[in-house]
């Protein structure tokens, strides 16, 4: 028996694909949505006068999330009121959407964004828990708090 491989991955047709879709959930609404030249989609649901944005990749962010699947199934959540237990992680660890939409926020700001599946985990199909997979080229519909910013301190060295 020959080896079956998977054609190789088209981020560009992907893309198409995953633009189609969200323009289709998003309906009549989708004038409340603001879309980067990638794909991504964002609505601004606080932005507060004062606090920071994330200015560098080495930054840590502390935030509260909803993530859902696109069909509206909850994937993963965070949300709390309790600011201290918080998702905590270095900025450029995040999936890619998040990268370039949790910017357009400071602290103490709520954003939606819809991430397509080419700014997620693409065409990776992974088991997440009993009875739960992560399907490829999943597109997900987050709603992100940005509690902290935490800049990366300089290191000092000692002569």
């Amino acid at each position: 028996m020959a080896c079956k491989s998977d054609p190789p991955y088209d981020r560009d047709a992907q893309a198409a694909i995953d633009d189609d879709s969200i323009r289709t959930f998003l309906g009549a609404s989708s004038s409340d949505f603001r879309r980067t030249s990638d794909g991504l989609y964002y609505q601004i649901l606080n932005e507060p006068d004062t606090g920071v944005t994330v200015a560098n990749l080495t930054d840590t962010v502390l935030l509260h999330y909803v993530g859902r699947y696109l069909d509206g199934r909850l994937y993963d959540s965070t949300a709390t009121q309790i600011d201290s237990i918080a998702t905590r992680f270095v900025f450029n660890t995040a999936i890619e959407g998040w990268m370039k939409g949790i910017p357009f926020i400071k602290t103490g700001g709520r954003i939606r964004l819809i991430v397509p599946s080419t700014m997620a985990y693409q065409n990776i199909e992974a088991p997440r828990a009993p009875k739960d997979t992560l399907a490829a080229n999943s597109i997900f519909d987050f709603n992100i708090r940005l509690i902290r910013v935490i800049p990366l301190k300089k290191q000092t060295t000692i002569n």
